[in-house]
C-alpha cells in the first residue's frame, strides 16, 4: 500500500510519454446492490455534517455508469472517473458506501479504493453470474464482469426490497 502518499508514474513507449499523477495502491472494495446502496449521501439526515467532513484523501470512489449488456463486457464502455472524496465528489455517491470506506479507512490507515456499481429497483438475478440467462440483458455483464480482473478486496451487498417474497430462497441466491 501507499505509505507515504500519492505517487506519480510516467509510461514511455516509444516517442509517446503519459503521466499519471496523484496515484495510490491499496485495497479496492466494490459496492453494490438496489436502492439502499444507491441512495445518494447529499439525501441522508446527516447529510450536512457527513459532506464538510468528506476531505479524505486516501479515500477515492468510482461510479460505475447504468447500464446493462447481453454479453459480458471485458472493459467498462466509458472511461472509469476515479474522485478523490471530497465534499464535491460525495454529494452523489452512495452514503452506505461512503461511510463504509470512511470507517475502513480509519482503522487500516492505508488508501482505500470503492466501486459503486448499484442501482434501485433491481434483483439480485441480474447481478449474478451464475443466474444469468445466455442473451439476457444484465447488470452483471456491464456493472460487475468488466471489474472482474482486478484484485477486489472485498465486496459489500446492500439489496433485498425487490426480491422480498423469495423468502428463505434469498439465502441460496446470495451464495
Amino acid at each position: 500500500a501507499s505509505a507515504g502518499g500519492p505517487v506519480t508514474m510516467t509510461v514511455v513507449s516509444g516517442s509517446r510519454t503519459l503521466v499519471l499523477k496523484n496515484l495510490l495502491v491499496g485495497d479496492v472494495w466494490f459496492c453494490s446492490g438496489q436502492s439502499n446502496m444507491s441512495w445518494p449521501m447529499i439525501y441522508t439526515d446527516t447529510a450536512a455534517k457527513a459532506i464538510k467532513a468528506a476531505n479524505i484523501p486516501n479515500l477515492r470512489m468510482v461510479k460505475t455508469p447504468e447500464t446493462g449488456a447481453a454479453a459480458p463486457w471485458n472493459d467498462l464502455n466509458t472511461r472509469a472517473d476515479w474522485k478523490v472524496s471530497s465534499p464535491k465528489a460525495v454529494k452523489f455517491f452512495s452514503a452506505v458506501a461512503h461511510h463504509f470506506g470512511r470507517d475502513l479507512q480509519k482503522a487500516v490507515k492505508i488508501p482505500i479504493g470503492l466501486i459503486q456499481s448499484s442501482q434501485g429497483g433491481t434483483s439480485i438475478e441480474v447481478w449474478a453470474k451464475a443466474m444469468r440467462r445466455a442473451g439476457a440483458k444484465t447488470l452483471y455483464n456491464s456493472r460487475v464482469h468488466p471489474y472482474t480482473r482486478l484484485p477486489i478486496k472485498g465486496a459489500i451487498w446492500y439489496q433485498g426490497e425487490a426480491n422480498v417474497r423469495d423468502g428463505a430462497a434469498y439465502t441460496a441466491k446470495m451464495k
